[in-house]
């Protein structure tokens, strides 16, 4: 797996070594969510209980649907307006929504 190469460095060689990319999984690590995260996997939640596809919702709460994606996947950083608009759709107040995201 390890392969010795060689790099000219001043007047002596010096040995490096060179490791090829390898994914490594590491199993029963603990990952804390992100606040991001948190909310998007409660906003699925909640729309699902609701019976909307992620593309009809978006589309009624006036959200591009890749945008909504990145929401409910937690890779976005989201403005008080579009959380508004999402609340609305979802018939809450902003503030019952960050009590179902504490909830988990």
């Amino acid at each position: 797996m390890c392969r010795k190469v060689y790099k000219l460095s001043g007047v002596h060689n010096c040995p490096l070594y060179y490791f090829p990319t390898v994914a490594i999984f590491v199993k029963n690590r603990k990952h804390t969510m992100s606040l991001q995260e948190n909310l998007g996997r409660t906003i699925v939640r909640l729309r699902r209980e609701k019976g909307f596809s992620q593309e009809a919702f978006a589309n009624e709460a006036g959200i591009d649907r890749r945008y909504m994606s990145d929401i409910e996947n937690g890779k976005r950083n989201i403005s008080i307006d579009i959380l508004e608009r999402i609340c609305n759709k979802l018939g809450m107040k902003m503030s019952e929504l960050f009590v179902e995201v504490e909830k988990g």
